[in-house]
């Protein structure tokens, strides 16, 4: 099978070769990728779950410490009032004494009116307040004996218990849950006084779930141990046998605020639990797992059709080059024959058996002559390529680079195709205005352009904190100048003016005006300013070799270009900005 491929042509080779390139690269890039963000969606959702059973597990237990709170300071405070204890015959006796009781019941439920999320409040009273005046959110104790709730209080060394649908059960119409508070007699613990009801409207439980909704299929279920649903956020309410089966799935060890993943209805869910302490609640939120998915399905989904579309496009454009490339090639072999006559100027080729090496068998006879000749262009290239790389260290900012690159980088792990388009379309717009064609000179308004796609750049890093301003007349836009003079002064205005303020954002205006033969540029910033001493470090050449050269080296090149009478100046005051003005001369290269 070696020897077959070995002794194709070429252009087969490379037909076959592009082939299998593109679909490896493909299935290669399909699997990590998708496997990748499986993983990182998984962890996200995790991590998202565990956040919101947190967050919503913690209001939850505020609003019923608050409520059971509040109905201990009733107790304790009002147990004894004469509206629990006082005699049937005093209220016949005296009619307006109910309407005092009455007022002063009122008063000191007031406080309970104020706790967040408390709806009404009822009151079963074993007195005869009750009794000889019912109703009113006044009750007879003794007519909800038969109550779950009664028989809970009554049996068990307990002052509190939920129930919902109020005191009467029925939440089909009372749609509220209510913490039932025994009253005890102060003289006899063990005898009830009554009870004291705090009444929440279940659409107050839903809207504190309704924020744990992660995602449009997430459901949330309030629950109590009797296994209720207290109040729920999800498309559609599931049966008891749903809600049985997820409860036989709990772990042994699960503890508040954890996660685990269960199978319903032959789905896999992402399943959170949480108890809710001082009371019987359990809050339990589920997530369909392939909704977690959905992203790296979508993805790679996408890459599949795209390699289904591509791959004619691919085949033809191979096939297409491989004879573009095999023709030439049996050209030079002929040509190459001639150079043993002296036409040294051959590129070298590695040996093979099909027309490549043809080529490397006919070359090999001018090895020797050659070798002289390509050590001294290699030398000499060598040379040229260094001088080329300095010049281009002193055009690039490599920390700019970096941070860009890094940015780009957090975008694709984050999915955001948008805005690496955008990162992308203006790195390379300033690197285009940068290299310039390997031409130092350019025009003010190439140089004010670089600085717009300079911005952009800095302001996809710093979330569009960077508000630019320029108000440059037209006809000065054609004043010729050297390239990359302004950036280096904005990209100091940004990082030590700006993003210095507690707000770390801010506005760089920059104008153009002319007077006689000199020409004036002006940036301003509202940053934090800059005292003396620091105004005057910027234009000394910095000790240290490592960075700083920015403000410097413009300064030293408008010295070189234009003369001593021209360069930078600052102007600051701190804590309002500072304003830097550039003073250079008309058709700057006569003057040189």
């Amino acid at each position: 099978m070696k020897h077959k491929i070995s002794g194709l042509p070429i252009r087969y080779k490379y037909l076959l070769s592009l082939l299998v390139i593109v679909l490896l690269s493909f299935s290669i890039f399909a699997v990590i990728n998708t496997y990748y963000l499986a993983s990182d969606s998984k962890k996200q959702m995790e991590d998202s779950l565990q956040k919101t059973l947190e967050q919503t597990s913690e209001l939850l237990i505020y609003n019923t410490s608050m409520i059971k709170y509040g109905s201990d300071i009733f107790v304790y405070q009002y147990a004894e009032e004469p509206y629990f204890t006082e005699p049937e015959s005093s209220y016949k006796e005296t009619p307006g004494l109910y309407t005092l009781h009455r007022a002063q019941l009122t008063k000191h439920l007031f406080s309970l009116q104020e706790i967040p999320n408390v709806n009404t409040i009822d009151l079963c009273l074993n007195s005869s307040f009750a009794k000889v005046y019912p109703g009113d959110d006044i009750y007879e104790l003794e007519n909800y004996t038969d109550k779950n709730w009664y028989k809970s209080i009554s049996n068990n060394n307990t002052f509190y218990t939920w129930s919902l649908g109020g005191i009467d059960e029925a939440p089909e119409a009372y749609p509220i849950i209510s913490l039932i508070r025994k009253i005890p007699n102060a003289q006899n613990l063990r005898s009830l006084n009554g009870i004291l009801a705090v009444n929440i409207e279940l659409s107050e439980i839903t809207s504190i779930l309704k924020p744990a909704q992660i995602s449009s299929n997430t459901a949330v279920y309030l629950i109590n141990e009797k296994n209720q649903i207290l109040s729920y956020c999800a498309r559609e309410l599931p049966d008891d046998a749903l809600l049985n089966t997820l409860k036989e799935q709990f772990p042994e060890n699960c503890t508040d605020n954890s996660s685990f993943y269960a199978q319903l209805n032959h789905h896999k869910y992402l399943v959170g639990y949480s108890s809710i302490d001082q009371s019987d609640w359990h809050l339990v939120i589920t997530i369909p797992y392939n909704q977690i998915l959905s992203q790296s399905t979508k993805i790679y989904t996408s890459i599949l059709v795209t390699l289904f579309l591509i791959l004619p496009f691919v085949i033809m454009v191979s096939y297409l080059l491989s004879i573009l490339i095999s023709r030439p090639v049996n050209t030079l072999i002929t040509n190459m024959k001639k150079a043993e006559t002296g036409d040294f100027n051959i590129p070298i080729a590695p040996y093979s058996k099909d027309e490549i090496g043809e080529l490397n068998r006919s070359f090999n006879v001018m090895l020797t002559k050659l070798s002289l000749l390509l050590d001294e262009s290699y030398r000499l290239g060598k040379e040229k390529k260094n001088e080329q790389l300095k010049a281009l260290q002193v055009q690039i900012n490599p920390h700019f680079l970096y941070n860009t690159l890094d940015m780009i980088n957090l975008l694709a792990i984050n999915g955001d195709t948008t805005k690496i388009q955008t990162a992308i379309q203006e790195l390379s717009r300033f690197y285009r205005l940068s290299l310039n064609s390997g031409c130092d000179e350019t025009t003010l308004e190439d140089e004010l352009e670089h600085i717009r796609h300079y911005v952009k750049i800095q302001n996809l890093r710093f979330e569009n904190n960077i508000n630019l301003e320029i108000n440059v007349p037209s006809e000065l836009l054609t004043f010729k100048m050297f390239k990359i003079c302004l950036q280096p002064l904005v990209e100091n205005a940004i990082y030590h003016g700006i993003l210095e303020k507690d707000s770390e954002s801010g506005k760089i205006q920059i104008e153009a005006y002319q007077e006689g033969i000199y020409f004036y540029i002006i940036i301003r910033d509202d940053g934090v300013g800059m005292d003396l001493e620091t105004m005057e470090r910027l234009l000394e050449k910095p000790i240290d070799t490592h960075g700083g050269y920015g403000v410097y080296n413009v300064q030293e090149r408008i010295k070189i270009n234009y003369g001593n009478d021209c360069g930078i100046s600052y102007e600051s005051d701190l804590g309002t900005g500072t304003m830097v003005i550039l003073k250079l001369k008309k058709n700057y290269r006569d003057d040189r």
